[in-house]
């Protein structure tokens, strides 16, 4: 197996926060700058990038109102030194972030009803502005049941990568199945770029759920949601393009990234929580999930025109969880199971994580962490016929946390 020689990420990180009494309420100043850069030597890229965003949020409480309001600035400048497989269209590009928000969360029936109204306006240099409104009700009669909801909407980030690279995705022998050189009577080289209809991304959804503490140590929630997205990524096959290598020819099927796909999207998620001893704690829960998918028609289309994350979520998962606490000793272990990821055809596994921390002394925590016991090696993602699969297994670490 041929080994990693990508450089791990290196750069810095700066934060600054402030927050003071104002106009009757607090307000809240946060400040950022990071850098990172990184050389992928099996790409032959190298990456810089520098961010820097200014947060301000403004606190104002009334008698049966909360107004929150605030603004974002972002921007982040990015270099890029391309190579064979990983060209940019720009060698120095930069992405413009602004947001401006405001939310009024109101209380009625002496604080028993309360329902929260908001909307975020989001502008970037790229997919220009968009409106995203949020709506939540909170029903408490009293102090064991609770009912919720909530209408929300969110929009995809937009990706400088997907807007400006063109990746050349290797080789791929004439006839190969389920691939887009499968009638090819050639050799196929595939080029990824941004296509013609590259846009942001849409999510609206909508939530209900209820908790209800049935004694004071065991409690039950179960929540329902349900999406529809449309913009969202895809990939469409471009008009194939003679070219040669020498005297060799060869087929170049240019893959256009594109917003053509919608989505629909349903789940139901439960949990008990109880509190067996004053130093052991249960908790179990579940979750299921549904999706389809409305890809417009074009007259070439991949294998996976979403580009990969189509029905790559388990239609089933659940845990069981324990928490222990002996004094200067807490251990926590979760045995969870996870079911078939049907976009990779990876079967379902069963698998146990234990943490175990110990407090030598107040300077000094040792903490041991196992993970993916019993799961033994699987892939995880990437087993499709345009990337290469990630292999993962049973896991240990080690740490020291010392306070001075």
């Amino acid at each position: 197996q041929q080994a990693n020689t990508d450089m791990a990420p290196r750069g810095g990180h700066l934060l600054a926060r402030y927050s003071m009494p104002a106009a009757g309420g607090q307000l809240h100043l946060q400040g950022s700058f990071s850098n990172e850069a990184r050389y992928m030597q099996s790409f032959g890229l190298n990456y810089n990038g520098d961010s820097a965003d200014i947060e301000l949020q403004h606190d104002l409480d009334f008698d049966s109102h909360r107004l929150i309001w605030g603004l974002g600035l972002r921007r982040t400048r990015f270099e890029f030194n391309g190579s064979y497989p990983v060209q940019f269209a720009q060698r120095e590009s930069s992405l413009h972030n602004n947001n401006l928000f405001v939310q009024d969360e109101m209380s009625f029936l002496d604080a028993k009803l309360k329902l929260t109204l908001g909307v975020k306006l989001e502008n970037d240099n790229y997919t220009g502005t968009h409106a995203l409104p949020t709506l939540r009700v909170l029903y408490a009669p009293d102090e064991r049941h609770s009912w919720w909801g909530a209408l929300s909407r969110a929009n995809q980030t937009t990706s400088l990568g997907a807007q400006l690279a063109t990746i050349r995705q290797g080789w791929i022998p004439a006839g190969v199945p389920n691939s887009p050189c499968v009638l090819s009577p050639i050799t196929c080289s595939l080029e990824t770029a941004a296509g013609p209809e590259n846009k942001a991304g849409q999510v609206d959804s909508i939530e209900l759920g209820h908790r209800s503490r049935l004694t004071e140590t065991l409690a039950v929630d179960i929540a329902a949601f349900a999406t529809r997205g449309k913009d969202l990524p895809s990939s469409e096959l471009g008009t194939p393009q003679m070219r040669l290598a020498g005297f060799t020819p060869y087929l170049v099927i240019p893959i256009e990234l594109g917003s053509l796909t919608r989505n629909r999207t349903r789940g139901v998620e439960t949990s008990i929580d109880w509190q067996v001893r004053s130093d052991f704690r249960l908790r179990a829960g579940a979750s299921w999930f549904a999706e389809d998918y409305d890809e417009r028609t074009s007259a070439l289309s991949l294998p996976d025109r979403t580009t990969g994350y189509a029905r790559s979520t388990p239609n089933f998962s659940g845990f069981l969880r324990g928490s222990h606490d002996w004094d200067r000793l807490t251990a926590d272990w979760t045995l969870r199971h996870v079911g078939r990821i049907e976009a990779y055809d990876l079967a379902a596994y069963t698998a146990l994580d234990v943490r175990a921390a110990w407090m030598v002394d107040r300077s000094l925590d040792l903490i041991l962490t196992l993970t993916g016991l019993g799961g033994g090696k699987r892939y995880e993602s990437g087993a499709t016929w345009f990337s290469v699969p990630t292999v993962i297994g049973p896991e240990w670490a080690l740490n020291a946390k010392w306070r001075f």
